[in-house]
């Protein structure tokens, strides 16, 4: 994804992008179900950064493409909604 971003970016007017799903990712994947075995209660699964295509994008612009901004929402938003009759 990295990839195809930064190729975009660099003939893009705007780019709009919403926050990573996740900044972790499993370092392997398994290409089948990981079945449990016997005695076995736990699986320890190695977890590797995912790069901050963000971030990559701002150190790459060019002197003509303008500003990067970014915004994020805290771990846990408060987000209070106003609906009349029900709050």
């Amino acid at each position: 994804m990295l990839e195809s971003v930064l190729t975009a970016a660099r003939q893009a007017d705007i780019l709009v992008m919403a926050a990573a799903v996740a900044d972790f990712r499993p370092q392997a994947a398994a290409s089948h179900k990981i079945k449990k075995e016997a005695g076995v209660d736990k699986l320890t699964v190695e977890m590797v950064r995912n790069p901050d295509i963000l971030a990559e994008v701002a150190a790459q612009k060019s002197a003509g493409q303008g500003r990067v901004s970014r915004w994020v929402l805290p771990p846990k938003p408060r987000i209070c909604l106003k609906m009349p009759g029900i709050n």
